[in-house]
This record gives C-alpha cells, structure tokens and sequence, in this order.
C-alpha cells in the first residue's frame, strides 16, 4: 500500500491504481480503481506505468514505481492522477471523471506528491516535467476540476516540486528545481511567485514544514551532503535570510510532516545519478531511508532517528543495473499525536503503513 493522504482522520491508500480508506472507526473498505482512459495497445502500456498486471510482474525486478498520487480534498472531492491523467471524483472516490491530460514531458509520478494544494475553493497543481525546452506551468481549477486554467507560467524553472498551504500565514508556498538558479522557495502573489531563496543549492526543496515563527526544509540534492534548514518569519522580507542549518546527512529529504511542535522528515535514495548534476559531481549516499523528528524544546536542533530502513535488493539492483531500478522513499502525513510513515522499496516493512505516537511508540 502507498499512503496518499488523510482527511478527518480517515487514510487514503492505494495499491496500484486501487484506491482503499482505513476509517478511524476501523477497518479497510475499497473504494474504487481509477480507470484506464487508454485504447487497444495503449491500455497495457499504461498498466504497465500505473500498476496494473503488468507493473507487478515487473516489480521484483524494479521496484515499486511511484506513478499514482491521490490527494483528498474533502470527504466527497477527490483528485488523482496515475501517470499523466489526472482524474477527480465528486463521491468520495467512489467514481471517476478524466479531469486533464498533463503535459507529454511529465515524470512517471505525473506530479509531486506535494505539488497540489487548495485554498479559498480553488484547487492548485504544479507540473513536474523534463523538457527542457518548457516552462512548467501552475494551473488552477474553481470548479473542483472541471475546467483549469494556466494560472502562471514559470520561466527558467525545470519542474515544480511543491504547492503547499501555509496554515498560520494562508499563503502558497512554492519549490522548484532543481539546477542553482532553478532551485527556488516562494510565495504566491498577484499573480507570480514571490522569490524568498534562489541561487543554490541550499534553496532546492521539495516538502516544507510551516511553524508559527518559522519555515523549515531539507534539501533535495543527490551530489551532496544535504541540510535541514529553518528560516524566521521575520526575515522573510529582509535582504538577508539569515537561514540556519540545523541538521546534515547524506541523502536527500523529500517528504515531511508536523504535528503541535513536532517535525518530521524523510530522507530518499535515488537509484540514479542526478541529471543536473555539475560535471564531476559525486556523492555517496547511505543506502537507508530515515525518518527523522525534532521539537521545539531542542529548538529543532536536535533530530532523532524515528526509524530506518534498508534497501530492497530488487533483481536489478543485485544485477547493478540501476538504470531499472525505482527510487526509495518514506511517505509521512499526521493526525492528531500519530505520524503515518510507509516505507517504498525497503528490505523491511516495504510498502507498509507504519505508526508513530507522539508518546514514542512505532506500531
């Protein structure tokens, strides 16, 4: 299962293109298979991309790949994408309409996990593509889906890693990568984004965390050694960023997490070299992914393992052919005093939904 999301304590899953919910009051229920929007020899090649028979066949030699994202608006609107179609559903995911084709240079996730938010009845998505000769755009829907428009057209950006809601300002933040000058974090306003950080690769983010006095985020950066970095509110608007690092390792960190004055995140491990790497470029990253937490009362300086796992030793990893092989994450969400944490492509509790309570235990 690959966690998706959670609204009122009710957790989103899938299994492929198949959508289940674990409600609070217990139990798996399913819900429905997103459709197959593809004709004759299209239709395998799309299963092949998105889960069907034919992905899991070729999963002991792969990996999972990460090719669907769910992202639960409310109880009854719900959006999916599995490769490059992105569907919505106005039951409670129990039936899907074709809602947009993205565009033919989007990566197999089709995009971010974290490259969606809504805010003021308007639904957001960021395209994550790879031409090179494209800008990626931000396009917007206030019919839940039923109609988008280009929003803004980002220039000289690569792809969008993230939209995201900033619960205490009701701003839009904004990450994309992934060269120096591609690497931005900012805001949403009139109509363009308002650049915080560029220039480095210290602004190359994917998942940020949102604090009352601060904004938390780990670099993405596979060449690299890779920072948890805080920045105070109060210096949003000055010149000087005054942007702290408080934690390094060697993997990048993609997804994260909060809750009350905890933070989380999770590191990845990528079974290819960076494209966008600087010629000479190397780094050996550990071949784990971890869950790490901080609080306030260290003032998020003192982060702790919350659990690690290893690799999954598919057949091409064992072949060294890592060209085949699918990357390694953990995805996080929270409710209440639990972070949900799943382990994808890991010797242990691979594709699992795992709990951790605030209290310090791991279920």
């Amino acid at each position: 299962m690959k966690l998706e999301g959670i609204i009122n304590n009710n957790i989103y899953m899938t299994n492929g293109r198949t959508l289940y919910i674990s409600k609070k009051r217990g139990g798996v229920e399913y819900l429905s298979t997103l459709p197959n929007p593809k004709s004759r020899l299209n239709r395998a090649k799309y299963n092949l991309k998105t889960g069907g028979i034919e992905a899991k066949i070729r999963r002991p030699f792969t990996g999972y790949v990460h090719s669907v994202n769910v992202w639960p608006i409310n109880e009854e609107v719900i959006f999916a994408n599995a490769y490059r179609s992105l569907f919505v559903s106005h039951d409670g995911g129990r039936s899907w309409k074709h809602s947009l084709e993205l565009p033919e240079s989007s990566g197999l996730r089709g995009i971010m996990p974290c490259g969606l938010c809504h805010k003021d009845g308007i639904v957001y998505i960021g395209e994550y593509i790879f031409d090179e000769d494209s800008n990626p755009r931000i396009l917007a829907t206030d019919d839940f889906g039923r109609n988008w428009v280009t929003y803004l057209e980002l220039e000289g950006i690569r792809h969008i890693h993230s939209i995201q809601t900033d619960c205490y300002s009701n701003d839009i933040w904004v990450t994309t990568g992934d060269r120096n000058d591609e690497s931005v974090i900012g805001i949403l306003r009139d109509d363009k984004v308002e650049v915080i950080g560029t220039g480095s690769q210290k602004w190359r983010a994917v998942q940020p965390i949102f604090l009352p006095d601060a904004i938390l985020w780990g670099t993405d950066v596979p060449y690299e050694d890779n920072h948890i970095c805080m920045m105070k509110r109060s210096n949003i608007k000055s010149t000087n960023k005054n942007v702290k690092t408080l934690h390094t390792t060697s993997n990048p960190f993609y997804y994260a997490t909060s809750i009350n004055d905890w933070a989380f995140f999770s590191t990845s491990v990528s079974a290819n070299r960076d494209s966008t790497a600087p010629d000479g470029a190397y780094h050996e990253s550990n071949n784990y992914v971890t869950v790490w937490g901080a609080s306030s009362s260290s003032e998020y300086q003192n982060w702790q393992v919350i659990d690690r796992f290893g690799l999954k030793q598919t057949l091409s990893r064992r072949l060294n052919l890592t060209s085949f092989s699918a990357n390694s994450y953990i995805f996080l969400d929270s409710y209440d005093d639990t972070i949900i944490y799943n382990p994808i492509n890991t010797e242990n509790n691979n594709n699992k939904l795992m709990k951790f309570h605030l209290a310090g235990t791991s279920s």
